[in-house]
């Protein structure tokens, strides 16, 4: 079962990729996110949050570093690779290249995705946009 949650994962943010937001078919309907502090978001609300990050990053993958999974849980580090190219925050686009690491726990039930618990970097995410200067 391990080895199927570590493809799942990857499949996960793979998809998440191509979709420009959750995959509705790696996910239970009671689906919940939890991302960087943001309050639990929906499926639908993920899927909000996702279109905007997208839109500002039209090229955003998420380069998967690594990977562990049990039967119940699969933990994903990755880097978000892309250019800031529209706006975002608020930001206008400055066209910059924008990398910045993350780690993921997927929440696995009946072969399909409940929840995300997920954190990235977004202070150095901000700081390659030019939202305010480098330390």
């Amino acid at each position: 079962m391990s080895a199927a949650n570590e493809a799942l994962g990857r499949l996960y943010f793979t998809e998440e990729d191509r979709l420009h937001g959750p995959p509705p078919e790696l996910c239970n309907e009671d689906y919940v996110a939890h991302i960087s502090g943001n309050p639990p978001l929906t499926f639908a609300d993920h899927a909000a949050l996702a279109a905007g990050f997208y839109s500002a990053f039209p090229d955003y993958v998420h380069v998967i570093d690594d990977v562990v999974a049990n039967d119940r849980t699969v933990v994903v580090r990755f880097t978000l690779r892309g250019t800031h190219l529209g706006e975002f925050a608020g930001i206008p686009a400055s066209g910059n290249p924008v990398e910045a690491v993350g780690i993921s726990m997927l929440t696995v039930r009946d072969g399909k995705v409940s929840s995300v618990n997920g954190v990235f970097d977004q202070i150095a995410m901000l700081r390659q946009v030019g939202a305010f200067p480098a330390a």
